[in-house]
């Protein structure tokens, strides 16, 4: 058991269909925890001691920091998600793109979602980013 939640690293490893978060004690470089989830995944620290996890198939996990242990997967409604915060309030807030391509130009989406405790949007604000060929979002 780790002494302090300090002393953790998260790391998330992704493919297109499946996720792996691990805990890692600083101290030894021992991996503490391994919990794999579905499709593809982003992670956010709720406060000090939770991770919230949105996927790209919709469902949003919980994992305890200490030891991964998940909550129970709840169906959201957040497609492509690539980014997550968690405000000290508890919102959860969703960074996700679409990049729908082609005539040469592509028009990256970016929105900005939050979310109850549930996952559902309780609102969400989408700005258009128009990108010549050759250029890349960052």
């Amino acid at each position: 058991m780790i002494d302090r939640l300090a002393d953790l690293a998260i790391a998330v490893s992704a493919s297109d269909d499946q996720t792996y978060v691990r805990g890692i004690d600083l101290t030894s470089g021992a991996v503490r925890w391994q919990r794999p989830l579905d499709g593809r995944v982003v992670c956010g620290f709720d406060r000090v001691e939770s991770l919230v996890c949105f996927g790209s198939t919709r469902e949003v996990t919980t994992l305890h920091a200490d030891d991964g242990a998940p909550s129970s997967p709840r169906l959201g409604n957040i497609e492509a998600p690539t980014d997550v915060w968690v405000a000290p309030s508890g919102a959860i807030l969703v960074l996700s793109t679409e990049d729908p391509g082609g005539d040469g130009v592509h028009d990256v989406h970016l929105t900005l979602t939050r979310t109850d405790l549930t996952g559902k949007p309780a609102w969400t604000q989408t700005s258009v980013l128009a990108m010549r060929p050759g250029d890349r979002p960052r």
